[in-house]
């Protein structure tokens, strides 16, 4: 029947014939003069009588078509180059890449700061053009071009969390930047088994005065530390600060989404030099036209200090990476396979200089080393129905190190208990001078599963883009822990003992979602309504766990409405507004579900003798299970209008919104009711004492007392609002320069969302009240800021010069301590039985102490800091060599305020610059 069906159709209708001619492949690679892909570049085929045939090229830069032999003649278009035409002959399969070049006359398109995206989500696109001329060292740097960004000078000796919407920070509120998801080549990175750090409770080492300040260095549960993250590879990223697609989770603020360089045939070189850094980067990209297959090898290093004379507190980061692209052309379908292997190694060094007088043995050096593989399947269908099938596997294995080495000098012999049982136990004296030598070793592994699947739809004049998909995460900690002789520990209150990270239990996480993206058109309007689910559900936690329990469900809405164009002047004016609503989570990290015992010690006996063989020290022992079983995800509601207008390649955008998280992740203090012995030693005979003293000989007196710990709770309210905004003018053709205004102000609150345990300081009859209050409001901040930038660049094509001059300023950042409650909700005794605070309480003996007279309010307001930053950067040697500089801070005004009535002055900062030369040969 089929061959009946082709001859009736060669017979009526002959033309039909070129149809069904033998066929060949044609593909096509577009690039620019810079060996960048070029995506939806129209191409043109022509052939006989002028038929003609059009498609455009993919994301990847990519087009192919199956075509019969001849001779065409080809053309190529796009707004952001000139066009390109040649004539073909086509006699079999052929592979050819075409450079377009660069419009000199038509710069609209080179955009060197963020652009703000008017899709459906809200996000901000940088690309390597402004990254280049920005001239970063590590990502932290790149947050500059956020509405809102100010350039900061580097601090490479301290973990570099990211915040995102949010005026200032406070300590103990990091589920903001925890909550931040970072993606590198659609493998997200993951840092929920992350472990280590020194043991000390205050997070700082302390000898002679001096301060390790090891809080600054201390990477668990705060999320990504963006120093780590290199910026040379980077082709592009978007930023998502509005309500991103239910394919990204595990995340309350944000998405950071990177995608490196791919294909390129030439080597590329950078070295930066500033004050407080130097950089070195080296790649090569090789293309196989034959093969559809690029390789790209690069690898970075950056050597950085706290401050230029400081060569005692260091940072050193290693990047290493080998990506690989290959494409598979089958008989209805096009295979994409994406290998990547990565290597990320950071030491993070702090000592004390000899000449300061100090000990010189104290040293701090934390390292870090991450190996990965990646790999993604793109299958390619040419259905009407499905576009593709992804596939994404990733595994990476961290081995993290810390060696902190302290010189202890104490006032006199110390007390220790030893003992890891509960119970009455002996403990020893500590010499007043030793060395002490920790060592922690986490080894962090990281699973990741991911397959989706776009489709595509159109129902009733209804357009539907359709995605599936799941995802699986396995998280574990195979380290051997914290390592330190017990008798010579680092500090004498850690309140905790050396575990091993491989015995502490695996995340496992598998999650489901799909989203339907609607297009739909009424009377020239353009609407696009996206409204996705996502759930997921904890699958290897022992169900004694709240977080266990159930599925967890994730629902996210974006809606766009395009209006009609409007012509004014004969020149297009556009306007869309696009609203958002969304429901995001984070799961709380290994160390924030199994945390570690805690220990109270009471010293029962302290008799110190001169005589070391008469001395006896006893303790009694309580061991506190810090885990909180009812801990469960943080949970960000998010609400957004956004609304871009454009007319004459004039961009504005402006956007409205709302943040409101109140299970953020917080540690809360208990207090538990312990009673232990206070034995009497007044009858003693010291002088012709024989034996320690015998404890069943001795008299002593109950002694109760209430213990303080903490445990992690869903109690923190981290409240966000603010507006953004950002205006990017045409391209004045007469000096080739853009301008862009851009700012935000933001305001955050930050306090608990739980009632918080406080004790009174007051001492009776030398004695500490035994009461505890309950309070509603005990912690709370509201913190405000406004800033804007305004940056004009200019291109000079004849020079193939950049400059970029930005003025900067913070016109002003609130912080306002809220108010406390002054009354507690509940009182808490030695019965540890809540009793409800009323009027007639104020009035007890003990109770009226729980009443607050000061409720501590203060309101600081900083005014205007401005400063004035300059960036170059020229192309020479036939575009071969970029020689780049900036100048941070190049004018700085401080205007003065005052506290209390006192005039603070802020001194002028110093220039921050630096220079850098890249290459391509």
């Amino acid at each position: 029947m089929s061959c009946l069906k082709y001859i009736f159709l060669l017979i009526f209708f002959p033309g039909f014939i070129f149809c069904q001619e033998i066929k060949i492949e044609l593909k096509l690679i577009i690039k620019d003069e810079e060996n960048n892909l070029i995506n939806n570049a129209k191409i043109i085929i022509q052939g006989k009588e002028n038929k003609t045939i059009t498609f455009y090229t993919d994301e990847k830069g990519k087009a192919d078509i199956q075509i019969i032999k001849g001779k065409y003649t080809l053309f190529i278009s796009h707004s952001r180059y000139a066009p390109y035409s040649s004539e073909i002959q086509l006699n079999g399969n052929l592979t050819q890449e075409i450079k377009l070049k660069t419009k000199e006359n038509e710069l609209e398109t080179i955009i060197v700061t963020a652009k703000e995206s008017k899709g459906i989500t809200t996000k901000s696109i940088i690309d390597k053009k402004a990254l280049e001329l920005l001239q970063p060292s590590s990502f932290t740097d790149v947050l500059e071009l956020l509405p809102g960004g100010l350039a900061m000078d580097p601090v490479f000796t301290s973990v570099n969390p990211i915040q995102l919407r949010q005026a200032g920070s406070v300590s103990g509120y990091n589920t903001n930047s925890l909550g931040t998801l970072f993606m590198i080549d659609g493998i997200p990175i993951n840092t929920n088994a992350d472990l280590q750090y020194s043991p000390d409770p205050l997070n700082q080492a302390i000898t002679n005065g001096q301060k390790f300040s090891n809080q600054r260095k201390k990477t668990t549960s705060i999320g990504i530390d963006m120093r780590t993250i290199s910026t040379d590879d980077i082709e592009k990223v978007e930023i998502i600060r509005g309500i991103p697609s239910v394919e990204y989770g595990d995340l309350t603020s944000g998405v950071v989404n990177i995608t490196r360089k791919k294909g390129g045939n030439k080597w590329e070189g950078r070295f930066k030099a500033d004050g407080y850094s130097k950089l070195y980067y080296i790649a090569k990209g090789f293309e196989i036209p034959k093969y559809q297959w690029n390789i790209n090898a690069s690898m970075d290093v950056l050597d950085a200090k706290s401050e230029p004379r400081n060569t005692y507190d260091t940072y050193k980061r290693y990047t290493a990476s080998l990506r690989s692209q290959k494409i598979f052309s089958l008989t209805s379908s096009q295979l994409v396979w994406d290998l990547n292997l990565d290597f990320t190694g950071s030491i993070d060094d702090e000592k004390f200089d000899p000449d300061t007088g100090y000990d010189k043995i104290d040293r701090y050096k934390s390292t870090y080393y991450k190996y990965g593989i990646s790999n993604n399947f793109e299958l390619l269908l040419k259905k009407k129905w499905i576009k593709d099938i992804q596939l994404s596997t990733s595994i990476r294995e961290e081995v993290d190190k810390i060696e902190q080495i302290k010189f202890i000098q104490l006032p006199a012999v110390a007390p220790l208990p030893i003992s890891m049982d509960e119970g009455a136990f002996d403990g020893i004296y500590l010499d007043k001078n030793y060395a002490s030598n920790l060592y922690v070793e986490g080894k962090p592994l990281d699973v990741f599963l991911k397959l989706i699947s776009n489709m595509y739809a159109k129902t009733l004049g209804f357009k539907h883009s359709i995605l599936i998909g799941s995802d699986w995460t396995y998280s574990k900690n195979n380290g051997k822990g914290q390592i330190y002789n017990r008798l010579q520990p680092p500090n004498l209150n850690m309140g905790s003992f050396p575990r091993r990270y491989k015995d502490i239990p695996s995340m496992s996480k598998l999650s489901l979602y799909a989203e339907d993206k609607i297009g739909f058109n009424i009377n020239k309007n353009h609407f696009i309504l996206s409204l996705g689910l996502r759930s997921f559900k904890m699958t290897n936690m022992d169900h004694s766990y709240k977080l266990a329990k159930s599925f967890f469900w994730e629902p996210r809405a974006n809606f766009q409405w395009s209006m009609p164009q409007m012509f004014i002047h004969n020149k297009a004016f556009t306007m869309d507004i696009t609203l958002g609503y969304g429901e995001h989570k984070k799961v709380p990290t290994l160390e924030l579900l199994y945390p570690d015992l805690h220990y109270i010690n009471y010293t029962q006996l302290n008799y110190f003798h001169n005589n070391p063989e008469y001395r006896k020290l006893n303790f009694q022992t309580y061991i506190i299970n810090k885990e909180n079983k009812d801990l469960t995800v943080a949970n960000n509601n998010k609400k957004e209008i956004r609304f871009d207008f454009s007319y004459d390649n004039n961009n504005l955008s402006v956007t409205i919104f709302r943040e409101k998280m109140t299970s953020g992740f917080r540690s809360m203090t208990y207090y538990k009711h312990f009673i232990y012995k206070k034995y009497i030693t007044d009858n003693i005979d010291h002088i012709n004492i024989t034996a320690p003293p015998d404890l069943t000989n001795l008299s002593y007196e109950i002694k109760n007392d209430f213990a303080t710990y903490t445990k992690t709770e869903n109690g923190s309210t981290t409240d966000k609002k603010g507006v953004e905004f950002q205006y990017s003018s045409k391209r004045f053709s007469i000096i080739n320069t853009r301008f862009t205004f851009s700012g935000a102000w933001f305001n955050t609150i930050y306090r608990n969302s739980v009632p918080m345990y406080k004790s009174s300081d007051v001492i009776l009859n030398n004695e500490k009240i035994p009461f505890v209050g309950l309070y509603k409001d005990d912690d709370g901040y509201e913190l405000e800021t406004f800033s804007t930038s305004f940056m004009a660049d200019t291109y000079i094509p004849i020079l193939k010069m950049n400059f970029l001059a930005s003025v900067q300023c913070s016109w002003y950042n609130l912080t306002e301590y809220m108010k406390k409650d002054r009354s507690p909700l509940y009182y808490m005794g030695y019965d540890e039985v809540l009793h409800p605070y009323t009027e007639a309480d104020k009035n007890d003996t003990y109770l009226k102490w729980l009443y607050r007279d000061n409720n501590n309010l203060d309101s600081r307001r900083v005014p205007l800091s401005l400063n004035i930053n300059l960036k170059f950067s020229k192309k020479m040697y036939h575009e071969k060599i970029t020689v780049s500089m900036f100048v941070n801070k190049l004018y700085n005004y401080n205007k003065k305020y005052e506290i209390y009535g006192i005039v603070q002055r802020r001194s002028s900062y110093s220039p921050y610059f630096g220079m850098e030369i890249n290459f391509k040969l």
